[in-house]
């Protein structure tokens, strides 16, 4: 797991920024991001996209590890290394490791 602010994250329009929502009655909305403004070379369609994307960060990286762990612990092993099942493991442990600030 890494440091990141717990989700879930919601994309605050009004505000422009992407906020963390509180999980327990005692934490409050915290901003996780500021979003910058559409300019000439990002529409405010991309703008939110990005947002959207960014807001979905803790759920996605939540899925792909436990996507991982069910791959690695679920198909058979003749689908190993080399296999699909290799390649879609390193590319999950590639965005696991993106998302943990390291390089796999």
């Amino acid at each position: 797991m890494t440091d990141f602010t717990p989700g879930p994250w919601e994309v605050n329009p009004f505000n422009a920024q992407v906020d963390a929502m509180p999980v327990e009655p005692k934490h409050s909305i915290a901003p996780v991001c500021q979003l910058l403004w559409p300019t000439q070379e990002r529409s405010e369609a991309e703008t939110e996209a990005n947002a959207h994307l960014i807001a979905a960060a803790p759920d996605m990286y939540e899925a792909l590890s436990e996507a991982k762990e069910w791959i690695e612990n679920s198909v058979p092993p003749i689908w190993g290394e080399g296999s699909k099942k290799g390649m879609l493991l390193a590319k999950i442990a590639s965005a696991l490791a993106k998302a943990e600030g390291r390089q796999e």
